[in-house]
């Protein structure tokens, strides 16, 4: 699915908080090309769930290039039923060095980075192992994006691959 294109950009002064809630000088963008990243029809047909939930809490892993593990309180759910706590993956989070490494393209248009209290459109696919990764999170600070994202699901492009079921969805 992804495109072997992995290009790191460091844009300086820009400004994030780490876990220690400190600002730093540094975001890392990992790049990542794919051929249908700018049509949320065939995203949405691609991704197992798509739904509106509350971060609880952020874990990043200690790594140069970060995943985060997201507790999330599940508002809605808009494809497939997921219970109303659920813990994803997020590949993304705060690097040892204590840079804010975020993901660009792969269908990711709003570059941000999970808080806590904030409330998100989530979009990601069901591992083989039942956990869920996500490829994408949207704020909801507009009425107009859930508006928006409900017309993704109802003309979704149908994406053949072989799917798997979560541990967090019923």
């Amino acid at each position: 699915m992804k495109k072997g294109l992995i290009l790191l950009l460091v844009l300086g002064m820009a400004t994030g908080c780490t876990k220690q809630q400190e600002v730093k000088e540094n975001i890392i963008y990992e790049v990542v090309v794919n051929e249908h990243e700018d049509d949320y029809y065939y995203m949405i047909g691609d991704a197992d769930y798509v739904f509106i939930g509350k971060v609880e809490e952020v874990i990043t892993s200690d790594a140069s290039i970060p995943d985060s593990e997201i507790t999330i309180t599940v508002i809605d759910s808009y494809k497939r039923k997921l219970h109303d706590h659920i813990k994803v993956t997020y590949h993304g989070g705060y690097s040892e060095e204590g840079d804010l490494v975020l993901r660009i393209g792969d269908f990711i248009q709003d570059i941000i980075y999970p808080q806590v209290g904030e409330t998100y459109i989530f979009v990601g696919n069901a591992l083989q192992d039942g956990s869920i990764e996500l490829y994408d999170l949207i704020g909801v600070n507009q009425e107009d994006r859930i508006d928006e994202f409900i017309d993704y699901l109802n003309h979704e492009i149908n994406v053949e691959r072989e799917r798997y079921t979560s541990i967090y969805e019923g």
